[in-house]
């Protein structure tokens, strides 16, 4: 995997097993600006090592290219002393934590509920009332940026779809996301599958998994795709939110080579005040700063997976 945070540790949770982190002990402290797994029940992690007739054995680096490597590692259980009733209990609270906390659309609501408390503040300050909560929601990305799945951003847009709803004036998507959403109207099982094996991973639980009845060919309601219709929605301030759903793409970005992007983008930072607009960070080196100093004159919430590199 690469880096801390990684799609494989909540599909590890959910499939009933408990996640050994050989080197959790080297985590950066919370608080810092390298800080990841913030949410994660992280010290709980080590615990998991001092399960009864557990032994693990950390091996030798197999590879060490840059910020990636791997590691091997001896595990023994021996199953004649395996602690059924604690294991159970253990996996069942861990799997009850990651869906309260873990999952996209409780991921989505602590997006929605930090900016919500910000613009709250903000507004009281600045306008002397509070903002009801956040409803409507423009959800930018690059156009086409990674075809094959990017599992933070889909991850996000699937959260926030399940929280607020499949309606598409409540998320509006402007980008194509062919990795994340499925049209009922053509589904057929080998084609799905046929497709979600082009993925990044094989899609891994973020595939296809967002439904939609919508006739368009690409399985995307209509008005996701009507860019002056956005365009005008910005301008008239309409949504209470606008995330940058692929601010680690932004390092590669060629405004010339995505203009839509950028005349939203350009509309987004003169019509909307910095509290209100969300760069989101999957990277797995944590997000340059660079591409921060080209983003945060319009945006001031920065929710990343890595944490942020102080070198450019």
């Amino acid at each position: 995997k690469g880096g801390w945070d990684y799609i494989r540790h909540y599909e590890i949770i959910a499939r009933g097993s408990l996640p050994l982190f050989l080197d959790i002990s080297m985590l950066p402290p919370p608080g810092g600006v390298s800080t990841s797994l913030a949410l994660h029940p992280t010290k709980l992690y080590p615990l998991l090592f001092s399960f009864p007739s557990l032994s693990v054995q950390a091996g030798t680096q197999l590879i060490g290219l840059g910020d990636w490597e791997i590691s091997e590692a001896v595990v023994d259980y021996p199953s004649e002393r395996f602690e059924k009733q604690l294991y159970s209990a253990t996996v069942m609270a861990l799997q009850q934590y990651a869906k309260n906390v873990l999952s996209t659309s409780a991921m989505a609501s602590y997006v929605l509920q930090t900016v919500q408390q910000n613009v709250a503040l903000e507004n009281k300050v600045q306008l002397g009332r509070v903002r009801g909560q956040i409803t409507r929601v423009l959800y930018l990305t690059h156009d086409g940026h990674d075809v094959h799945g990017d599992f933070q951003t889909d991850s996000l847009l699937h959260g926030l779809k399940t929280l607020l709803g499949q309606e598409a004036s409540v998320v509006i998507n402007v980008n194509r996301r062919s990795s994340v959403l499925r049209n009922l109207q053509q589904f057929d099982e080998a084609s799905y599958r046929a497709f979600k094996r082009t993925l990044y991973a094989g899609g891994s639980t973020y595939g296809l998994a967002l439904d939609t009845l919508s006739p368009d060919e690409h399985g995307l309601e209509t008005i996701e795709l009507d860019v002056d219709g956005v365009l005008s929605s910005i301008q008239r301030r309409e949504f209470d939110v606008v995330i940058h759903g692929a601010a680690h793409r932004s390092a590669s970005y060629k405004p010339e080579k995505d203009p839509k992007f950028a005349m939203l983008w350009s509309a987004v930072c003169h019509h909307y005040e910095r509290h209100e607009v969300v760069l989101i960070d999957g990277s797995e080196t944590g997000l340059s700063g660079s591409v921060l100093d080209r983003l945060l004159p319009c945006a001031r919430h920065v929710f990343s997976r890595e944490g942020i590199r102080l070198k450019n």
